[in-house]
């Protein structure tokens, strides 16, 4: 390998996903990817034994979160490796935690290939890069972000909705709540006791100033969609289904929220 050239870590629940990028990687004289993981304790491990110039980091990794893992890295290794997180979600807030974990680039999976390598060069070069879908969003967010009477341009389904305000942990949740997931499968994917999840759910609509568990599912599943959450998950059929489902199950934990 080339003193020149660029070693790219892959970070990916996908296999497929992990050998295309390593496919049109192999192609480029400047970048290798030198190896891929999974999750977070596979990520981590490969980071130290590695030492990668790049990560990719998919903000999806089965039950954790791509934004803990950025944390983890920057933390690490005193922010001397370059992020680029993947995602499917073309919203100013996923972009806005991503750079406040310490990453340095967010790029929409539905990007063309040069757009990729594009975003890989522009951030091993020091330079943030955003998709330009979510560009304008974010700078509008972060140019209004604190302003008195300013209002957040994240389309939020819900009037006077600050999702800002969540945790990471909260955001996740939230996430699978409008995706139709119940309080208990919520539990299990992200192995957490339902009472924990139970009061992340009290909390968030706290924070939302939602009153009921249908409220919040009906507000979780209208931010899913008009964030571009992808079609698989959101389908027609299977939204009117699960998100009824969500609802009866979490109004009989309501007592417990």
């Amino acid at each position: 390998m080339s003193p020149l050239t660029r070693k790219v870590l892959v970070v990916d629940d996908h296999p497929i996903v992990r050998e295309g990028i390593t496919l049109l990687l192999t192609a480029q004289h400047d970048l290798k990817v030198c190896g891929s993981a999974y999750d977070i304790p596979s990520a981590l491990q490969a980071v130290r034994d590695l030492e990668p110039d790049v990560v990719l980091i998919d903000l999806s990794l089965g039950s954790a979160s791509g934004l803990e893992l950025i944390g983890m890295i920057a933390e690490e290794t005193q922010n001397r490796v370059y992020m680029l997180a993947l995602s499917m979600h073309d919203e100013a807030l996923y972009a806005k935690r991503v750079l406040h974990a310490g990453g340095h680039g967010y790029i929409m999976k539905h990007e063309g290939t040069d757009v990729l390598l594009q975003a890989i060069r522009t951030v091993l070069a020091g330079q943030i890069y955003v998709s330009p879908s979510v560009n304008a969003q974010l700078l509008q967010y972060l140019s209004t972000s604190g302003k008195p009477g300013s209002s957040r341009p994240s389309r939020p389904p819900i009037p006077n909705a600050d999702l800002s305000e969540l945790s990471n942990r909260e955001l996740q949740i939230y996430r699978l709540v409008g995706q139709g997931v119940s309080t208990k499968e919520i539990a299990r994917r992200l192995f957490l006791s339902v009472k924990t999840v139970e009061s992340h759910r009290a909390n968030i609509k706290q924070k939302l100033g939602v009153g009921t568990a249908a409220e919040l599912v009906a507000h979780a599943v209208e931010w899913h969609v008009r964030s571009g959450e992808s079609s698989d998950r959101l389908s027609g059929t299977r939204l009117e289904v699960a998100a009824p489902l969500a609802a009866n199950d979490q109004e009989r934990s309501a007592e417990g929220a």
